[in-house]
């Protein structure tokens, strides 16, 4: 697949632009046929499409990602088997955004590609989109993010407000990838939008 596009990038550099298209249509069709076969194939994709959204987002921070680059990996997910997981990446990708102050990106990103009906997706699968995205749908709009967790256990709902708590005082986009214990690592000064944020959360928080 690689060589497939590599192929199609030397000849569009040569105006030979038919030729490139046929490469990439030819690429791209060999990307659909194939399968996940197991488990440890779906996860060695997702892995490597979880280091990618760490490199774009050290390009993001600073601050040279194009969009063509954001383009490049919304054709990766186009082929990837799982809509769940991929909100799940899409949601690491909008915090990048968020931390790098580029808002109206993060923002879009959360309207195009997180915040979607989830409904037909299994209960615990429900769970894990939710969870993992909860950072960037509350910070994009935390009532409306209420009103989708309100119908959950108030354990779950819980863990979704603590791990949002644990995002707002690290600023970290991978915060629920790393042991609880080590969120104080990631601690900095907090400027008035989090305290805000804080002070929200601990108002709708069933847990005292």
């Amino acid at each position: 697949v690689g060589v497939g596009y590599e192929i199609a990038r030397c000849l569009s550099k040569i105006s030979l632009k038919q030729d490139a298209r046929e490469y990439i249509q030819k690429t791209n069709e060999y990307r659909k046929s194939q399968v996940l076969p197991n488990d440890s194939c779906f996860h060695a994709v997702y892995s490597s499409l979880l280091l990618y959204v760490y490199s774009l987002g050290i390009l993001i921070r600073s601050g040279i990602c194009v969009d063509d680059d954001i383009e490049r990996f919304k054709n990766m997910l186009a082929h990837f088997e799982s809509d769940g997981e991929a909100m799940i990446l899409w949601g690491y990708l909008a915090l990048e955004y968020y931390v790098a102050g580029k808002l109206d990106k993060f923002a879009n990103i959360v309207r195009l590609h997180i915040d979607k009906d989830i409904s037909d997706f299994s209960l615990y699968q429900q769970k894990r989109i939710l969870f993992h995205t909860s950072p960037a749908l509350y910070l994009n709009a935390s009532e409306q993010y209420y009103q989708k967790i309100a119908t959950f256990d108030d354990s779950f709902q819980s863990e979704c407000i603590n791990h949002i708590a644990n995002f707002v005082i690290s600023h970290y986009p991978y915060i629920s990838r790393i042991d609880s214990k080590r969120v104080q690592n990631f601690q900095r000064d907090l400027e008035y939008n989090d305290v805000s944020a804080l002070i929200h959360l601990m108002k709708i928080s069933q847990d005292e």
